[in-house]
């Protein structure tokens, strides 16, 4: 307890003052979805007075989730945690850090904006100037939804069909993993595929990490081996981020209808049936015209 030296009648008590301006960093600039974030909090008191019943309170932003603290809380309200400590003594540096966790669902460009707020009182329990601290720690995610396209639509038999299947990050933030499996159809034989995409019974599987924000694709080929109907091949996607969150799939098809007439060993036989079709109609129309100029002369006669 620190009196004046120099006291003044009915002036304002002079006694030494506590001095306590709140401050706030981040341990990252940036994160991901199950990322862990720590803040320490600087509430040091600068002056030669002790501080009374100093409250520190702390807002978390919306996507993050309270993990621990270095000194247990006093109470929470929401997503807003408080500390109070009775004295904080003059001249001296004090932390307290804080963990939370980055929620799966939290938005990719994100910014995670925690404010804290600290009020204090002098020895003799008259309010001191509170302060604010807040800092910023930005979100980041990828964003990838598999696309698939052939290179036809209509093809025959022993042809080749060549799969692009794209699976473009159009997030800011890189995946961790990233996984397609493409089930081959009935009807098409393996031939290749590119980016060491391994065939697996009648799957083809490709595995990926840290698959960067841009455009991303890999291919594969097949041969036509039905004679006629429609070919569809499906690719799945699933992916997380760099903290092993999984993040939703997806899955794309394309389709191509193979001809009859691919097939060589038919093309003839469909063409002499054609042919003996067409014969046919000629004859039946040549009766039809004999027909007719018959009679024709039985009237004239």
């Amino acid at each position: 307890f620190y009196v004046s030296t120099s006291p003044t009648q009915t002036a304002p008590n002079d006694r030494k003052a506590p001095n306590i301006v709140v401050a706030k960093v981040a341990d990252v600039a940036e994160t991901q979805p199950g990322g862990i974030i720590t803040y320490t909090i600087y509430y040091n008191n600068t002056g030669d007075g002790n501080a009374k019943e100093v409250w520190i309170n702390d807002t978390l932003p919306d996507g993050v989730t309270f993990q621990s603290s270095s000194v247990p809380y006093t109470a929470y309200d929401g997503n807003t945690y408080r500390w109070y400590f009775a004295t904080v003594l003059h001249d001296t540096q004090n932390i307290l850090t804080i963990t939370v966790r980055v929620n799966d669902s939290a938005g990719d460009a994100t910014q995670l904006t925690n404010v804290v707020n600290l009020t204090y009182k002098d020895q003799l329990r008259r309010p001191m100037p509170a302060s604010q601290s807040s800092v910023i720690v930005m979100c980041r995610r990828a964003l990838i939804t598999v696309e698939k396209v052939v290179d036809k639509s209509i093809a025959g038999y022993g042809e080749i069909l060549t799969y692009t299947i794209y699976y473009n990050n159009t997030g800011t933030g890189s995946a961790g993993n990233v996984w397609i499996n493409d089930t081959l159809p009935a009807g098409a034989d393996f031939v290749s595929a590119s980016d060491g995409g391994v065939l697996d019974g009648n799957v083809v599987r490709w595995y990926f990490t840290d698959v960067s924000p841009g455009v991303h694709y890999v291919t594969m080929q097949v041969l036509v081996n039905i004679t006629q109907g429609v070919l569809t091949n499906w690719a799945y996607l699933n992916y997380t981020s760099t903290y092993n969150v999984k993040f939703a799939e997806s899955s794309a098809s394309a389709s191509t209808t193979v001809a009859e007439l691919g097939n060589p060993m038919i093309v003839l036989p469909l063409a002499l049936s054609a042919g003996v079709m067409i014969a046919g109609r000629r004859k039946m129309k040549m009766k039809e015209c004999n027909r007719r100029c018959e009679n024709d002369k039985k009237v004239e006669g």
